[in-house]
């Protein structure tokens, strides 16, 4: 008779193979199971601090990568403060002859003898000068828009960020309404003295003029003394009231968009400071 071979035993179940003992939940259970509550509570209690030690460590390297956040803005925004002062503190210097010129073309329709015609031609090509001035405020705004304000830890340096953006926003404003007034008084000055005079009076005294024009378009003609429709008359000139305003309002609004780089700059260069003052060495 053959021997018949003992039956295999079943493969162990998935509860099973949870269960062994050398797992925690193999542990857990068994300790259960022979009420050895000390070392359930043992095992419960190195599950939490596992948790709670994963959390802790995930929560430091967020924290890590949220300094490191911070700080790059915040040197960002004071590189973009800095260029700010330099671009307002450029214009003040480019535009001061072209105020200067201003002042003295305005002051000119009340004084008793009317200056020399080559004078006054002079002041209004000088007062002609503009120099277009614009705050870097692409940092701040992003930092606003994409929520990582929140990770600059000062509350009072937050806020004075987003004042800064929204005190320098209405600046700009006003500065373009300020040049919107001033190109329409010097259409207006425009329209009283003959742009082909003063061609006139550049050719006889400025060469790179004449080479920067025939560059743009070599076939110009530049007028002369005989083609010139309505000549400079200092008499008739001050004696328009239309030209005077004019002549007024491209001085005073020249001198209020000077007050508004000064307090830009001024913003700029406080908010600098603040800045400058929470970015780690």
């Amino acid at each position: 008779m053959t021997d018949t071979p003992p039956p295999s035993s079943p493969p162990p179940t998935a509860s099973a193979s949870l269960k062994r003992p050398g797992t925690i939940l193999g542990r857990l259970a068994e300790a259960v199971r022979e009420q050895n509550w000390f070392a359930v509570a043992l095992e419960v209690g190195i599950v939490v601090l596992g948790v709670v030690i994963g959390f802790q460590v995930t929560a430091w390297g967020q924290e890590r990568a949220d300094r490191a956040t911070e700080q790059e803005h915040l040197r960002q925004l004071a590189a973009d403060l800095a260029e700010t002062e330099r671009v307002m503190a450029r214009a003040d210097s480019v535009s001061l002859s072209a105020e200067r010129a201003g002042n003295r073309l305005w002051a000119a329709f009340y004084e008793p003898t009317p200056p020399p015609r080559d004078s006054l031609m002079w002041w209004r090509i000088w007062s002609d000068s503009y120099a277009d001035a614009r705050p870097l405020l692409g940092t701040a705004e992003a930092i606003i828009a994409t929520g990582d304000l929140a990770l600059v830890q000062d509350d009072s340096l937050r806020a004075a960020i987003v004042a800064y953006v929204e005190e320098t926003r209405q600046e700009m404003e006003g500065q373009a309404r300020l040049n919107d007034q001033w190109l329409e008084a010097r259409a207006a000055m425009n329209r009283g003295i003959d742009t082909g005079a003063v061609h006139q009076m550049l050719v006889e005294t400025s060469p790179e003029f004449i080479d920067w024009v025939r560059s743009v378009d070599p076939t110009f003609t530049f007028p002369t003394e005989s083609r010139i429709r309505f000549p400079l008359r200092p008499e008739e000139l001050f004696g328009n009231r239309t030209l005077a305003q004019a002549a007024w309002t491209m001085r005073n609004t020249k001198a209020n968009l000077r007050m508004g780089r000064d307090r830009i700059r001024e913003d700029a260069a406080a908010l600098r400071q603040r800045v400058e003052a929470h970015i780690e060495p």
